[in-house]
């Protein structure tokens, strides 16, 4: 059975279909050509193994596991990672 949740993003996701369907061909084609390309993309960023691994470390900060955090941070400055990322 769908959860409300999901019911509701398909329901939304055919009224966005249906605005599709109404536009100017065109200007519905750009409109969904972007965002195919932004959830490409998206898709590609996540798949890299630098975002998983930052991203394990931001669950363990929200978790209140931070007792390898800072080692973690260390290692990316010393390998001289952009500041603001390991920020």
């Amino acid at each position: 059975m769908m959860s409300d949740k999901s019911q509701k993003s398909i329901t939304e996701l055919n009224q966005y279909i249906k605005q599709l369907k109404n536009m100017n061909p065109v200007k519905a084609k750009e409109i969904a050509t972007s965002h195919i390309n932004l959830a490409f993309s998206i898709t590609q960023s996540m798949r890299n193994l630098d975002y998983i691994h930052v991203y394990s470390v931001e669950g363990a900060c929200v978790v209140g596991d931070t007792k390898e955090v800072p080692r973690i941070l260390e290692a990316k400055m010393v390998k001289m990672y952009n500041k603001m990322k390991i920020l």
